[in-house]
């Protein structure tokens, strides 16, 4: 398609339309372009050819205007500038302790991400550190780090996280295991846990919101929110 798109494509598409369009019209509708010498049917013909050829061209322009919609374009990705300011110790080590009460149960999948990626984020917006807090920061890590690719990253530790629906198989999930939800204000963390993890998960970070266990009154919730169950 890069070919077709370039204008040596679109000169070899014309080029090739030209005698597909005159085999249509001599052999498929049976017009005549010499037609006795008549400078009228003549120039017909030729009207008729251009019109073809150029109906073919406008079509391969809308088949690369339809590919360039459906494929996704990345903006350049913007990178944070300058030094990073140091996190207290103290915020380090409730990072690394709601990091640590994650990992054991499971929310990290397929790896354990480095907590220390979460630093930076914390650092620089000086937002509280909760849940919600410690996920978002560690999504936010290749913005701070140039050597991390952002969509390696992130698939690298969140395969156990969704927030646009909730698996049908999660509502019987695996004996052990259950779904928790984590819900603020409009962000959803959606994950299947260990069992007995649910009583960290559910610690109460100042005023932030907690791990909960997916019972049926949060799943309606979630419904009304807009988060199906497929």
């Amino acid at each position: 398609m890069s070919f077709i798109a370039s204008p040596a494509g679109r000169w070899t598409v014309r080029a090739l339309a030209l005698p597909v369009t005159w085999a249509i019209l001599a052999f498929g509708f049976e017009i005549d372009w010499y037609a006795g010498g008549e400078p009228l049917l003549i120039g017909f013909f030729a009207v008729m050819l251009a019109c073809g050829v150029y109906a073919i061209d406008q079509a391969v322009a809308l088949m690369i205007d339809l590919a360039d919609m459906r494929l996704p374009q990345r903006a350049a990705r913007p990178q944070w500038q300058g030094p990073v300011p140091p996190l207290s110790p103290a915020r380090q080590a409730k990072v690394r302790r709601l990091h640590k009460v994650m990992a054991e149960a499971g929310v990290f999948v397929p790896e354990v991400p480095d907590p220390a990626l979460a630093f930076a984020a914390f650092a620089v917006d000086r937002q509280p550190v909760d849940w919600m807090g410690v996920l978002q920061s560690l999504a936010e890590a290749p913005y701070y780090h140039p050597q991390l690719d952002e969509a390696t990253w992130t698939a690298s530790w969140s395969a156990n996280l969704l927030y646009d629906h909730v698996p049908a198989a999660w509502l019987t999930p695996p004996e052990g295991m259950v779904a928790a939800v984590l819900w603020e204000d409009e962000t959803i963390y959606l994950s299947l846990v260990k069992a007995d993890s649910m009583v960290a998960l559910a610690q109460q970070i100042g005023r932030s919101a907690s791990w909960s266990e997916l019972s049926g009154e949060v799943l309606e919730q979630l419904a009304t929110a807009g988060v199906p169950v497929r």
